[in-house]
């Protein structure tokens, strides 16, 4: 054996061509089990998400649950129907997907609960509804109960009826049945002395059982309601807990792939160590007992082996003998592996390099959702005080219609014709100024959803038909108007602009009353290369601290001044629609107003991304 040098040549091939073919089939099974483990962690990791969005939808829906039941919005019941059908959407979405994986049991688990939570949420929400209507009945029947025992003229029976008024705040507030019990007993008690004082008639024995019957009735309610109540936030908790426990078992399984990823990357590491030096002990062997002949090319091959091993990864097989010879081809195929192995080498830390990247992103994406949920945050506050603003100004009327009405009816019994002209006349008033607000509500709402297409306006020329818009008011007390000769063209929505210059105009003319030489300049100015439109009066002025206020809802420096308080809310929003912004300069009172604003160059995509 080995006596020929055909026999160790091909012997030493064979041994070669076996060894490097062991490493490549390591490095494509390696590479393929990497591939496997990362498709199914792209797969946990779209679990994991879809979870973590149900649980943020479940807690949305919980905020619109309690929002429901304390009537802080009325349009808080439509917001919890369509969370809850966008939350089974994504269920069946996810089920669909998923059908095989470790949440499958879960899911299904998760939607009998969320039946279950929706069912225990309507039931309550009628029991809710029943209990308002039942405290009414109740009232209601209290308040007949309590002019029958006046009508009797027995001042006895006041201390009775007190007893029964405390009772009854105390079993509203708290519904506890020692309140509920103490009603009963206070009443029987009551019912008891009409009957020794035969003052019981059938009127007032009527009224007596009615309020019983009812507030027993709404006894009743009241336990079935808490009875749910409990089931509601016991199922409420196991949903919960479900989706926290399905979302931690999905981050942990994306760990353990992130760890199986790296556990594969080290056994290659092991394996190239291991195959690479098997190879050289295996050629070191060999060496020692081939011919001369061949020494020369096996010693290339190990030096482009120990290149190799040594982070070389360039180095290559050179030999000077001709092509055809066996050990020679065999050394340029060892060149081909290599090229083959710096390649898959080289793709595999492309493949890890973009698993980071993608991880990265995740964490990006992370962030922005939490920028959202910020700013959603900041716009139902927003959303909050204007409606607290909006419902205290229209209330004001309101109570004014509502006196006067009673005066009205007061006057008419009476007969009393002057002063009934007197009351209609102020609930006139009152109509209007309510007509006013609303009318200007409606058009700061319609801001930013009804714009006409933008165009390119002289500034002068827009400018002159605002001032023609008020021209009346301008001419009634005398007021100077200087218009810098500026041929400025803006560019935007032409009506929305004019309304700009109007309000600003009104505005003026409102605080104008005072001076006995009025005067408005409306010009432009240029700072840091940036163009200022401004409107400038000597009115009263504005102080510091109310340079910011006075561009909100219905807000007025002089509350004796006409008009509703939206004209300064209605230009902040129009410039920034068009995407500028606006601001008052003022020494304070008695020291004259500068209305100034700025718009854009071009008022395009950006403009209109803001509204």
């Amino acid at each position: 054996m080995f006596r020929t040098i055909n026999q160790r040549f091909y012997t030493i091939a064979g041994v070669l061509v076996f060894l490097f073919c062991l490493n490549y089939v390591q490095l494509a099974y390696f590479i393929n089990e990497e591939s496997g483990i990362a498709a199914q962690g792209e797969d946990i990791i779209d679990i994991e998400r879809n979870i973590r969005n149900l649980l943020s939808l479940f807690f949305r829906m919980r905020y619109w649950e309690r929002a429901v039941f304390s009537q802080e919005f009325p349009d808080a019941e439509r917001h919890f129907g369509q969370i809850m059908a966008e939350m089974k959407s994504q269920l069946s979405i996810l089920r669909i997907r998923s059908p095989e994986t470790f949440i499958s049991r879960d899911l299904e688990e998760v939607t009998k609960v969320l039946v279950s939570y929706e069912q225990h949420f309507n039931q309550l929400n009628q029991l809710n509804t029943d209990r308002r209507l039942q405290l009414t009945r109740l009232e209601s029947s209290y308040q007949s109960l309590a002019y029958s025992i006046l009508d009797t003229g027995k001042l006895n029976f006041l201390k009775p009826l007190l007893i029964i008024t405390q009772f009854q705040i105390g079993y509203v507030r708290a519904h506890q049945q020692t309140e509920y019990q103490a009603l009963n007993v206070v009443i029987n008690s009551l019912k008891n002395k009409f009957a020794q004082d035969k003052l019981l008639n059938e009127r007032l024995e009527s009224y007596m059982d009615g309020y019983r019957r009812i507030l027993e009735e709404d006894f009743g309610i009241d336990q079935k309601f808490k009875t749910v109540a409990g089931h509601f936030n016991d199922t409420s908790a196991a949903l919960t807990e479900l989706l926290k426990s399905i979302s931690g078992r999905a981050q942990e399984l994306v760990n353990d792939e992130f760890l199986a990823a790296e556990a594969i990357r080290k056994r290659l590491k092991y394996s190239i160590l291991i195959s690479s030096a098997l190879s050289v002990i295996t050629l070191l062997f060999i060496l020692m007992i081939v011919a001369r002949k061949i020494i020369s090319p096996i010693r290339s091959v190990v030096r482009v082996i120990m290149d190799i091993n040594a982070g070389k990864s360039s180095s290559r097989f050179e030999y000077a003998g001709g092509q055809k010879d066996d050990i020679v081809q065999l050394g340029l195929i060892f060149n081909d592996m290599l090229d083959t192995l710096e390649q898959k080498n080289r793709q595999l830390i492309e493949y890890q390099v973009e698993l980071e990247a993608k991880v990265q992103e995740l964490a990006v994406r992370q962030q922005e959702r939490e920028t959202l949920i910020g700013e959603l945050e900041a716009k139902n506050a927003e959303l909050e005080r204007f409606t607290y603003t909006v419902s205290h100004d229209l209330k004001n009327p309101l109570i004014t219609i509502r006196g006067f009405l009673g005066f009205l009816q007061e006057d008419a019994t009476a007969g009393d014709a002057q002063r009934m002209r007197s009351d209609i006349a102020h609930i006139t008033a009152a109509t209007e100024k309510m007509q006013w607000l609303l009318n200007d509500l409606l058009e700061l709402s319609r801001i930013g959803r009804l714009m006409n297409p933008p165009e390119e306006i002289h500034f002068e020329e827009i400018v002159r038909e605002a001032v023609e818009m008020v021209s009346g008011r301008l001419n009634a007390q005398k007021i100077q108007v200087k218009i810098a000769a500026d041929r400025h063209r803006l560019h935007g929505d032409r009506q929305r602009l004019r309304e700009v210059f109007e309000n600003l105009l009104d505005n003026a003319i409102k605080y104008l009353y005072s001076q006995p030489a009025p005067e408005i300049i409306i010009g432009i100015r240029s700072v840091g290369g940036e163009v200022i439109y401004y409107v400038q009066d000597n009115g009263i002025g504005v102080a510091p601290q109310y340079q910011e206020k006075i561009f909100g809802l219905f807000e007025k420096l002089d509350p004796a001044v006409e008009g509703t308080g939206v004209g300064l809310a209605i230009v902040k929003r129009i410039v920034e629609i068009h995407g500028g912004r606006i601001w008052v300069e003022s020494k304070g009172i008695g020291c004259g107003s500068t209305f100034c604003f700025t718009l854009p160059a071009k008022f395009g995509a950006e403009a209109k991304e803001h509204s």
